[in-house]
This record gives structure tokens, sequence and C-alpha cells, in this order.
């Protein structure tokens, strides 16, 4: 063999240019990566988020994320890319899966995404979801995961733009800041921090003085809040109240000096009952010529979509209101009508009877389409132009009506509108050294974190009556009050 083939059997040294050797070929994995958009729910649903409860899920920590993954990326990976957006998924035990939406708008139906044989992948996920154009859900399969607010620091906001609140100062996400604004009823510190006509609400004007009571003889004069006198119109008004007046008082209209000194005489001459007050309301209705009107059914009448879509008037103009087949002409009467049938429907519609009266519902569906709003400028036009008074409202949601503050040291079991947090109360109130130890998961479930025990009663029982679900309606109140003020 070596006389046939001495080119192969040759010991003798190479000639020519010398070659390189080739490299050894490792195998590398590809770079390519996709972008998905992952959205991560609370519980085992076959339905998609509404969007009253997507604000919910995004203050918990949840709901959607951008996360850039290989397409090489097996289950472990991406189990691991999940976990550090959504942390909250790492606490959960029972497994999860990945689900997409049919096709539509609104709430629609999920349909899983079953897993391949050593779980899910990223080329996998890319073909599944056509081309990165559908949202992926993480649904939790056996655990129903905390949906109550994170603190603004939390891990979960880390990556997301904040800013200040103007009024607390509080630094938090932007989307966060979104709803905190208008819930957040501090005072500034100072004038200069923050503007009141020129704010974040823009359509909230202050156009009524809420006058502070007057001691009556059975009133404790140590019950009153320290009074100092305005410096504009020299009316005595609380201290925590003083500042939100001043920085509106005197800006309507040119104060003079004979103006302001009978400011204090006119107050005390012309508001002496409530007949005064209605007329005083009446008297602040627009005669500018325009009318707020409005053309309704009578078997039909509760319907708001319309009072909201009036864009040439405001509910301070004169209302005028029109029947479908009815050929008369409002003088008084049917706007009489028509808010008497719409403050009753409200009344029902709305708000929820209680132990001493009525309390908003619990709707942020109604609350997100500014339902609320419009009930609240209803309720002024009723008072302000002949209509009946809502007067079957709770007594801490008409004091916030008129203050814009919740009074969190007047509340009692009657205000709370869970059963499952009166029970709860009652058992607080009537326990023992023994037996409020039985309590403390009922207890920390409302979110007490201090210490348990009988000489904390008082401090877990004010903390259980705020976070009941008395606070849940604040937001409600709320909206109907930015547009319950009359100029």
């Amino acid at each position: 063999m070596a006389r046939s083939f001495p080119g192969y059997f040759s010991k003798a040294p190479a000639r020519g240019r010398k070659r390189f050797r080739s490299p050894c070929r490792v195998i590398t994995s590809s770079g390519k990566t996709v972008t998905l958009q992952f959205y991560m729910l609370k519980g085992n649903t076959d339905r998609t988020p509404t969007a009253s409860s997507e604000l919910a899920l995004l203050l918990a920590g949840m709901g959607s994320r951008t996360i850039t993954l290989p397409q090489s990326a097996d289950h472990f990976e991406i189990s691991r890319l999940l976990t550090s957006q959504h942390p909250k998924l790492a606490t959960s035990s029972g497994g999860w899966l990945l689900y997409k939406a049919l096709g539509g708008s609104g709430q629609r139906k999920l349909s899983v995404i079953p897993p391949e044989t050593e779980g899910y992948n990223g080329h996998f996920l890319k073909t599944v979801t056509g081309g990165v154009k559908n949202t992926i859900y993480i649904v939790p399969l056996q655990d129903e995961l905390d949906t109550s607010p994170l603190p603004p620091d939390a891990n979960e906001f880390q990556k997301m733009p904040k800013a200040s609140c103007r009024v607390c100062g509080s630094c938090m996400p932007l989307q966060v800041l979104a709803a905190h604004v208008k819930s957040c009823v501090e005072h500034p510190s100072s004038g200069d921090d923050f503007d009141l006509h020129g704010g974040s609400s823009p359509e909230v004007t202050i156009v009524a003085e809420s006058i502070p009571p007057e001691s009556t003889p059975g009133t404790s004069n140590t019950m009153r809040p320290n009074l100092a006198a305005c410096p504009v119109c020299l009316i005595e008004y609380p201290l925590d109240y003083l500042q939100v007046h001043a920085s509106s008082c005197g800006d309507s209209v040119e104060e003079t000096p004979s103006r302001m000194q009978d400011a204090s005489k006119s107050t005390e001459d012309e508001i002496e009952n409530l007949d005064d007050v209605i007329q005083a309301i009446a008297d602040a209705v627009t005669t500018d010529g325009k009318t707020f009107d409005i053309t309704v059914s009578r078997q039909n009448m509760l319907g708001l979509v319309q009072w909201q879509r009036q864009k040439k008037a405001s509910p301070t103009n004169q209302l005028k209101v029109i029947f479908l087949g009815d050929a008369g002409i409002d003088t008084g009467a049917l706007r009489k009508e028509f808010l008497t049938g719409m403050v009753a429907g409200i009344e029902e519609r709305f708000f929820e009877k209680g132990t001493h009266g009525r309390r908003p519902n619990y709707s942020l569906s109604d609350l997100d389409k500014g339902h609320f709003r419009t009930v609240g400028e209803i309720m002024a036009a009723s008072l302000a132009q002949g209509g009946p008074a809502p007067n079957v409202l709770m007594p801490w949601c008409y004091k916030f009506l008129c203050t814009g503050s919740l009074d969190l040291g007047h509340l009692d079991k009657s205000d709370v509108g869970d059963d499952q947090y009166t029970d709860l109360l009652s058992k607080v109130e009537a326990a023992t050294d023994t037996t409020i130890q039985v309590l403390t998961e009922e207890i920390l479930n409302c979110g007490y974190t201090g210490l348990i025990s009988l000489e904390k009663k008082g401090e877990i029982i004010r903390l259980m009556q705020t976070s009941s679900y008395l606070c849940a309606k604040q937001n409600s109140v709320r909206e109907a009050q930015t547009r319950n003020r009359w100029r």
C-alpha cells in the first residue's frame, strides 16, 4: 500500500504553503430575541380583566409587563424572567399557565396555551402569539393573589418613571400618581406649594364656602376646633380649613374695604335657616340666556349619558326639560318632575341602604365612567332649581360632601358597610386578654401590622373602620363632591 500510495504513507515534511488547521466548530445558541407582552392576573379566571379592575391590578404590582427573552429560552429561563418582573408569581405555589385572548374588544374569553413536553420556550411563544401581536396572560391555577395596593417604593415599581404629588409630596409611579391625585386630600404645607385653582383638577372650582356651625348650648366647648380669622373677610374658621378658604377668598369679585367689613355681618344676617341656604344656592344659577337642555322619555328617565354629553352649557345654567311625545313647555313644572324622578332613581341605583341612611355603591365601573360626578351635578341642580333634596345620605357621607374630608375620629360601626367587618368590630370591642389573641388572623387580614393586645384595642378598631367598606366608597363620594358646589 505504501508503494501504491506513497503520498499517504510518506513521513516527509509537507511541502508548499503551510495550511492553518480549521478551528473546531463550537455550537452556540442563537442570538435572536423576542419581545412579548405579559399580563399578570390575580387568580384562575377565563376572562380578561375589566377596565375598572386593571387599575387595582396595577396598584397591586401585577398587570402588564413587556419582557424580552431569547428565542432559545427554555421553561426554566422563562419562569425566571417572569418572576423577576412579577415578584408575586414567586409566592404562588399552585402552578401557573399562560393564556391568550380571543379576538374582539372589551372583556374577552381566554384560551389556554398548552405547553410542550418540556414546558414553554421562546420560539413556541413567538409562534402562538402571531408574531408578537397578542398579549399573553399569566394565570395562577390554585392561588388567589393579594390585590391590596403596594407602597410606592415597592420592587414592582422600581423601573417605572416616577413623580411627586404636589399635595403630600409622596414620590410614586406615574400610573399610581394618576389615581392618587384624585384621592389625596391632605392640605399643602404652604400656599406656594400647590395652587388649588391651577393644580391637578382644573374642572374642580371652589364655589361656595361651608361655614362651620356655631356651638349650641348642649355642645361642649372643648370639642370645638381652634378658630382664627381670615385676613381677607375677617370671618373665623377652623385652623385646618383656614388655608383652603384663604386661597380662594376674594378671587371671584373685587373686594372693597367696606365690603370686607360687612362680610361677617351679612353672612350672619342672611344665612339664618335652611331656607336662606337654598335661596343662596338658587341665586347662584347662571341666567345669561343659555339653558341646559335635556330631552328624555318618562319611561326611561334615569339616563346619565345625555347629561354628560352636554357641551354648549353647564349644569350651572337654567335647566330646560322636554319629554318625548309631550307638547308642554317647561315653565318649571317639567323641570321639577324630571329632578324628582332623577333623584329618586339615583338613590335606588347608586346608593345602598344602611342602618342610618344610604351610602354609595362600591362600583369601580361607575367611578371610571364618571357617573358619580354626574350624580353630584344632578343633586346640586335639584337643590338650586326647585327639585327635592337628597335627604337619605348617611351622616358621614353628608359631612364629606360639605367639608371635603373624612372625620376618622367620629366613625362607628354603623358607618361600616360590610357585615363581616361589623361582626369583627363587635368581637374586638368585647374582647379580653385571652379572646383578642384568637382574632389575630382576622385582624391581620384587615391590614393591621402592630402589636395585638388589649391596650391596642382602640387603634385596631380605628384601622378596621377606615380600611373597611366605608373607605372603599370614599372616591365615589369625592367624585360627586367635585360637582356639588356652586359659584
